[in-house]
C-alpha cells in the first residue's frame, strides 16, 4: 500500500503578504487614538487606568477612563470604579450595543488629586441599537475611597436627537 501525502506549496511572496498584514493589524491597535477624545494613543491614556497599570488621579481622568471604558465595552472596570454594582453581562451587551461618538467635558469642580469629592458636568453622544443619536449629558459626583477614585452617583439628562 502506498501512502500518498499532499503539501500545500506557499511561496515566499505569500508568507511575506501575510506577515505584513498581521504586523499593520498590531500597529493599529497601538496607534488607536482613545475614545476619551485626548489626542494620545489609547495605549498612552486611559488604557493605563482600565487595565490596572495606574490609579486615576484626578475624578477628570477616572470620568475619561470610564467613558472609555463604555466604548471599549469594559464592564468589569466600570464595576470596580462605583460605589453600585451592576450586572457585569449585561452592562457589558449594553456598552456593545452603542456607537460611541464623543466626550465634552462641560465643566469640573474639586476633584483633584489632593480632594476627596469632585464633581464632573460632561456631554456624551452615542447611536443606539435602535439607530437613534443619543446625547447623555451628565453632573457626576466622585468620591476618594481608599486612595481610590469612584464614581458615585450622577444627574443625568438624556435625550434623542434629530438628524437631518
Amino acid at each position: 500500500m502506498v501512502e500518498s501525502t499532499s503539501y500545500l506549496y506557499v511561496t515566499p511572496s505569500k508568507i511575506i503578504l501575510a506577515l505584513i498584514a498581521q504586523i499593520h493589524v498590531i500597529c493599529s491597535m497601538k496607534t488607536s487614538l482613545c475614545p476619551c477624545g485626548s489626542a494620545l494613543n489609547f495605549d498612552e491614556c486611559c488604557h493605563v487606568f482600565i487595565s490596572g497599570q495606574q490609579l486615576p488621579l484626578t475624578a477628570l481622568q477616572l470620568m475619561k477612563s470610564r467613558y472609555s471604558a463604555f466604548a471599549t465595552a469594559n464592564a468589569l472596570y466600570l464595576n470596580q470604579t462605583s460605589m453600585v454594582q451592576h450586572n457585569t453581562k449585561e452592562l457589558e451587551a449594553w456598552a456593545k450595543s452603542n456607537d460611541w461618538q464623543s466626550l465634552t467635558i462641560i465643566a469640573k469642580s474639586g476633584g483633584e488629586a489632593a480632594d476627596s469629592k469632585g464633581v464632573v458636568k460632561f456631554k456624551v453622544l452615542y447611536w443606539n441599537a435602535e439607530k437613534q443619536l443619543i446625547a447623555h449629558e451628565e453632573e457626576s459626583t466622585f468620591v476618594k475611597k481608599n486612595q481610590q477614585w469612584m464614581y458615585e452617583t450622577g444627574l443625568v439628562n438624556v435625550s434623542i436627537q434629530t438628524t437631518s
